[in-house]
Formats: C-alpha cells, sequence, structure tokens
C-alpha cells in the first residue's frame, strides 16, 4: 500500500529486497493512489526486470496480464476505497493508507482471477531472505487459522495503570504488529470476525523485525543476518556495443539506454494554477550547491531531474530534508547512473514531463541565478498571455568577468550598472557568442518593452513557454554540445515566436568544467561525433517538418525554415 509522493521512495526499497532474495516467480499487488501510480509504474518501466515484467493497471481490472513473465505486477486505484477506512481514528505517522489492509478481501480480485492467499507488507519494510520462505507458513496454518502475524515487540498495548490518559485499541496479550500479515483470503471471506483468537497463526520474530524507539528487541533473540553489500542482481543492464565504422556506436545509442527513474523522492505538494509557471532543471551531485543557491532565488515550484547513484540518493535526500523542510514545491526526480555519457536531454525531458501539469515551464540550467522577484514578474506577466499562442519568452543570460559573483544585481537597473563598468557580461560572450546573440542584447539594454527576434543558427536562450505540446528535448544529444540547441531548434521548427522579456535575466554562477566538456574539448572523436549527431538531427528534423506540412499543404508550396548549421 502506499499513498501519496512519501512513501514511492521506501516502497522501490521494499521492492528491490523482494526481488533481490527471491528464487521464483512472483506477483505483486500495489495498492496505490493517483500519484504513486504514476512514480510506481515508471520506476518498473525504467527497471526492466529480468525476463520482462508484465504491468496491469487495476483502475478496474481492466487490462491483461501475460501468465509466462516471471514478475507481475498489478497496481489497484484504491480512491475508490478511501472513504471506507477514513472514519478510523488515526495519529500514526503511516496514515489512513494503512488501514486497507482490513479490506484487503474485498479490494483483491474475487471473481476469475481470484486471489486466495496473500502476503501484506508495510512500505517502509525491508526483506532479507526469500519470501518464499514466509510464504512457506500458509501450509503449516491450520483449517481454522487465516492470520499470519508477528507479536509486538514494544509495550504498548500492555495495560499501564500509571497512565490515566492513554487511550490504546484493546489487543490481546502484547498485541500483533501489522507491519508483516499472511492473509488467506479464501478463508476470510466465508468467516464472522470476532473474539476468536485461533484465527491468528503467530509466526517468528525474524519476519517482522520492529526497529521503533519503543521496540523492545531482547524479546526477538534471533541473530540478525546482515545485509549483503552487492548490486541489485534484479536491475537488467543494457548492453553497449558499437555497431557503426564511423567510431561513434557508443554515444549514438547512448540515447536508447533506460535509465532507472524515481519520481518524486522528496515530499513535494503543490497545485498549480493556470497561470503558474514551474522552473525545470536538471543537475549531478556536483552541481547540488548550485542547486541549493537558485533555490534561495526562486520562490516558485521547481521540477528538477537529479543523476545520482544509489548510495548518494540517500545522502541527497537528508541535505534537502535538513534544508528544505519547510518547502514543499520543489519536486525532485532521481535518475540513476547508467552508461557512459550524461544523459542531459534525457534528465530534462524527467523534468518537465513531471512538472505537475503546469500550464507554463521555465526551461533553466542549473548554474543560473534568477533576479530576485522573476518568479512573481512572470506571474503577473503570464496573467495577461493567450494560452493558445505559440510564444516563447527569453529570459537573457549574464555572468560576472572573472570567477567570483558578489552577488545578484536586484533590478534590471543595478544590472546595467554592473555591464557599463564592465564587471558583469553577456553570457558566453568571449566564448560562444552564437548561443545568445539572437536576444539583441544591445536593444534589451534601451528597452522596457517586449519584442520578437528572429531565431538564428545555434541559438539557445533560456525560455519560458506553454507547458502544452511543447516538443521534448532530442535525447539523443548526451553529454556535451547542441543539447539545447536542437531545443530551440525544433521550437523554430514548430512555429514558436521568440519574444524577449526587458525585465527578467539570470546570472551565471561560475564552476568548473564538467567532465563532458573536458572531453569535447580534449578528444577529436567526440567532437567528430557530435557533429555526425547534429546533421543527423537537422536531417530527421526537416523530414519531419515536410511530412507534418505535406499533410496540409500542396507538395509545391513546401519552404523549410530549419536553417542547417
Amino acid at each position: 500500500m502506499c499513498g501519496s509522493v512519501r512513501w514511492s521512495h521506501p516502497l522501490s526499497t521494499l521492492i528491490k529486497s523482494i526481488l533481490r532474495y527471491r528464487q521464483q516467480a512472483i506477483v505483486l499487488h500495489l495498492l496505490v493512489d493517483e500519484i504513486a501510480m504514476r512514480i510506481t509504474s515508471l520506476l518498473f518501466t525504467t527497471w526492466q526486470l529480468p525476463a520482462e515484467s508484465s504491468i496491469k493497471l487495476a483502475l478496474s481490472r481492466l487490462n491483461s496480464c501475460n501468465e509466462h513473465f516471471a514478475v507481475k505486477v498489478i497496481f489497484y486505484n484504491v480512491s475508490q476505497y478511501m472513504d471506507r477506512v477514513s472514519w478510523i481514528p488515526n495519529r500514526h505517522y503511516s496514515g489512513r493508507y494503512s488501514f486497507l489492509k482490513l479490506i484487503l478481501s474485498e479490494i483483491l480480485p474475487n471473481d476469475v482471477e481470484k486471489i486466495l492467499q496473500v502476503i501484506a507488507l508495510d512500505t517502509d519494510a525491508l526483506l532479507m531472505d526469500d519470501i518464499a520462505q514466509l510464504w512457506s507458513f500458509f501450509s503449516k496454518m491450520t483449517n481454522l487459522q487465516a492470520i499470519g502475524l508477528v507479536e509486538n515487540l514494544s509495550d504498548w498495548y500492555l495495560f499501564n495503570a500509571s497512565v490515566q490518559e492513554r487511550s490504546v485499541w484493546p489487543a490481546w496479550g502484547r498485541g500483533f504488529n501489522s507491519g508483516v500479515i499472511l492473509l488467506d483470503l479464501a478463508k476470510l471471506r466465508s468467516i464472522v470476525i470476532k473474539d476468536h483468537q485461533w484465527i491468528v497463526q503467530k509466526l517468528p520474530c525474524e519476519w517482522n523485525f520492529q526497529l521503533g524507539f519503543q521496540s523492545q528487541q531482547d524479546l526477538c533473540s534471533v541473530e540478525i543476518s546482515r545485509l549483503k553489500q552487492q548490486e541489485d542482481s534484479t536491475i537488467g543492464k543494457v548492453s553497449e556495443y558499437d555497431d557503426n565504422d564511423d567510431g561513434c556506436g557508443k554515444i549514438r545509442h547512448a540515447r536508447w539506454i533506460v535509465y532507472r527513474t524515481l519520481l518524486y523522492v522528496r515530499p513535494y505538494n503543490f497545485t498549480t494554477s493556470p497561470k503558474h509557471v514551474v522552473l525545470t532543471t536538471q543537475f549531478s551531485v556536483d552541481r547540488l550547491m548550485h542547486f541549493d543557491a537558485l533555490l534561495q532565488y526562486w520562490s516558485g515550484p521547481v521540477s528538477a531531474a537529479v543523476y545520482i547513484s544509489d548510495s548518494e540518493l540517500s545522502l541527497l535526500t537528508q541535505f534537502f530534508d535538513d534544508t528544505l523542510a519547510n518547502r514543499t514545491n520543489v519536486a525532485l526526480h532521481a535518475v540513476y547512473k547508467e552508461g557512459t555519457h550524461y544523459p542531459i536531454n534525457y534528465l530534462r525531458n524527467v523534468a518537465l514531463n513531471n512538472s505537475n501539469d503546469a500550464s507554463f515551464v521555465f526551461l533553466a540550467d542549473v548554474d543560473f541565478i534568477p533576479r530576485p522577484g522573476l518568479y512573481p514578474m512572470l506571474c503577473e506577466k503570464l496573467e495577461t498571455t493567450d494560452l493558445l499562442n505559440k510564444k516563447a519568452f527569453v529570459v537573457p543570460a549574464f555572468e560576472y568577468v572573472g570567477s567570483h559573483v558578489p552577488s545578484v544585481p536586484h533590478t534590471k537597473n543595478a544590472l546595467l550598472a554592473e555591464l557599463n563598468a564592465r564587471r558583469m557580461q553577456i553570457f558566453r560572450r568571449d566564448l560562444w557568442i552564437q548561443g545568445h546573440a539572437a536576444t539583441d542584447y544591445d536593444r534589451w539594454m534601451r528597452t522596457d518593452q517586449e519584442y520578437s527576434v528572429l531565431w538564428r543558427s545555434d541559438y539557445e536562450p533560456y525560455v519560458v513557454v506553454r507547458r502544452s505540446r511543447l516538443p521534448p528535448y532530442d535525447q539523443r544529444f548526451v553529454g556535451f554540445g547542441w543539447n539545447k540547441v536542437s531545443h530551440a531548434m525544433s521550437l523554430n521548427a514548430a512555429g514558436y515566436e521568440f519574444v524577449v522579456l526587458p525585465d527578467a535575466f539570470l546570472v551565471h554562477q561560475p564552476h568548473l568544467p564538467s567532465l563532458e566538456m573536458a572531453r569535447y574539448r580534449l578528444l577529436a572523436m567526440y567532437r567528430k561525433c557530435l557533429k555526425a549527431l547534429k546533421g543527423e538531427f537537422v536531417r530527421d528534423l526537416i523530414r519531419e517538418q515536410k511530412r507534418s506540412r505535406m499533410s496540409n499543404f500542396p507538395a509545391d508550396s513546401y519552404q523549410p525554415t530549419v536553417v542547417p548549421f
């Protein structure tokens, strides 16, 4: 049972532990709400379990499963059942979803696909042995027993006359912990439970060793085996191969890697309005402090994808638990490391696709700080923006001269003063002027009105754009080079108008060159392969544009708008 963003990360750990030790085919029944369904279904898709996995969405148990697959995953949308249990008084950290265990016999199928027995596990449990050994206790149940439970290790349910105001539910002795339950649904569906202790089979305590602060672990004297520190053997690896004699096979095939992806690894609770704008970005752990600095200046919602290892994720979530405890409008999505190159456009698409149905998105890089107050300024601007217009609002980018950033100017006038004093300049003016030259900075410095600019080759502005029907980033571009340029070209090909905002701006945070940039600068083959990818992208874009136009116009009326590099 998993409800809300909060429990999706622990759920992934539980499932890993189950799959790590299992020795046989398994069926996983996941009781989820809509957001947990979205998170977990993507997780299973990107895990690529051995022998494939069959995923069934049981919003009303509609789709069919392939019985021949080793792992079967069935989702149940429990929203329709919450009224049955939400009335129960509860102050437990697990919330009301834990009470769904009381009606599992109704939620799980009792028709053609009748489920007779099931093991129910809490989301924060961790398996340390083959779950089939736990399943074997079904065969040890008597004809009268229908529930298998482990006794509580805490004294919570023991009567204490000295505690006058404490109210607990009645229990037999120490009571039982429901973190691990064996349920014989066939028996439970045919009996009326009143006060029959014989219905419970007491399981050995090692099958639910409770680590709560009130647990008396000496009551379970079994030796607890250590977790084996080894790679998760259930996660499939994508073969890397080179079948192209130009030497670019590895980078060309990187776009097809399926990266394990876990959405919303920290609490997120923000509902966008029609005029809200969500900042989307991506980063790796070495850019964490840049992300933290960005959040100090951007008060609005954020959707960010982080490229990370399993061990780094726990450190990252702890960092944000400490620094962002009171901020719930920052959605963080984990993409686990795989392959050789940094999948920058895959990360951007993860952040973009999970921007919580925002009407507008601000496509930014993590090493840029927005001017103070940019979020409310953009929201006010978007109040008067026609949602049907295909406009990409350009936010000009600047940088300080040298490696030190004393502070981000609070106003355009303050920025102009820094430019006049030559302490600041147009971003990458000396290294890559064509990347932002089309913005027409001379005009921007003189005007207080927005203005349109024409797209040019190699243009890569930072833009605010309507989320609906926005072209995705092209995932063939990994590592350094042309990852944003290709997207701006796609916007131009799709008919977007580039409109420069007169008072908005970003300031770059300096940093050491990335590994991918170093590869580009040092390796001739890297540059050769990037050039090949450019050509393939432009070819594909022109073909797609031609197909689109040919469906609406005569062949002799077609004139491509894409300008090759």
